[in-house]
């Protein structure tokens, strides 16, 4: 039982760690901040950008944060 309470302080202190993590991606004038909970926590949009190439370009930044995330808690969470 005490194994397994430890394991759950190690796990909520592994989760607060995950959502203090940020990542930036910038593409051709849109500018993403995500937080480790994946969570979108700023989007900026030039106002120069037409329309027509907003929803691709905040898709990619969007996918390539999530990415960037991904990847550091996979290495976070490797013992």
């Amino acid at each position: 039982m005490l194994d397994f309470l430890k394991q759950m302080n190690e796990l909520r202190k592994l989760q607060d760690k995950i959502k203090q993590e940020r990542t930036t991606v910038e593409h051709d004038g849109i500018k993403l901040i995500m937080n480790g909970a994946l969570v979108v926590e700023e989007l900026t949009i030039s106002s120069t950008l037409p329309s027509s190439q907003l929803g691709p370009l905040i898709k990619s930044c969007f996918n390539e944060a999530v990415q960037q995330i991904q990847i550091r808690l996979a290495s976070a969470m490797k013992p």
